[in-house]
């Protein structure tokens, strides 16, 4: 298969698997929510949110320009695409869909770097944006410490919510914060391959493996794999 067909691959099951997860994600909340009554609720507070209402809100956290549309998200949730805009210009919608977005952006970052790496960033660029948040604040925080490995993950991060064929990947390559990434990763590889206290901790073996990783990785980036 070639470079521009297996990009478009990857990408067509990420999002796959990104809209599937969402929707097992929203059924999984939903599974024992209680719908309010206005016998139950204290007269003059609001009812709180139908069981549709509900789904809407949590599939919000699909709701992007790689993911689905508002009309896709209403028609999960068993409403008109006309109600769904209606809910979200409230403010109890709003601080709904946000609170949905942001709990599962930090159970997300705050899993294993290994598992975000390998499964998680190649979902979360068909995910709300509000649900990437948490994450890009770490990746940013931890590249400016020079932490080794967010470089990386924030470059798969980017590329992974970029790249859809090789047109798209030579735009992706050209963006000022790629290069700067790109430049970091680089750096902290370097760094830590140089580093005598690296090597002792690791071993030849461990440091010899992270060299071939780092040596394949340039060579693909520099056209020459």
């Amino acid at each position: 298969m070639e470079e521009k067909d297996r990009l478009k691959t990857d990408w067509g099951k990420n999002r796959n698997c990104a809209i599937t997860f969402g929707k097992y994600f929203a059924d999984e909340m939903l599974r024992d929510y209680v719908e309010p009554t206005r016998a139950k609720t204290p007269k003059g507070n609001p009812i709180g949110f139908s069981k549709r209402k509900q789904k809407a809100a949590l599939l919000m956290i699909l709701y992007s320009r790689w993911a689905l549309s508002i009309k896709e998200i209403a028609k999960g949730a068993g409403v008109t695409p006309e109600v769904l805009h209606v809910w979200r210009t409230k403010e109890d919608f709003k601080r709904a869909q946000e609170e949905v977005c942001r709990s599962l952006g930090e159970t997300i970052s705050n899993r294993d770097l290994n598992e975000i790496e390998n499964f998680w960033v190649r979902l979360l660029p068909f995910f709300n944006p509000l649900v990437v948040k948490p994450l890009a604040k770490i990746i940013k925080e931890k590249c400016a410490k020079k932490i080794p490995g967010y470089a990386q993950l924030g470059l798969r991060l980017y590329m992974a919510a970029e790249v859809r064929d090789d047109k798209t990947l030579k735009k992706w390559r050209q963006k000022a914060e790629i290069k700067e990434l790109t430049k970091a990763l680089i750096e902290s590889y370097i760094d830590d391959l140089s580093s005598p206290a690296v090597r002792k901790i690791l071993g030849p073996k461990a440091v010899q493996k992270e060299a071939d990783v780092f040596k394949n990785w340039l060579f693909r980036e520099l056209g020459l794999l």
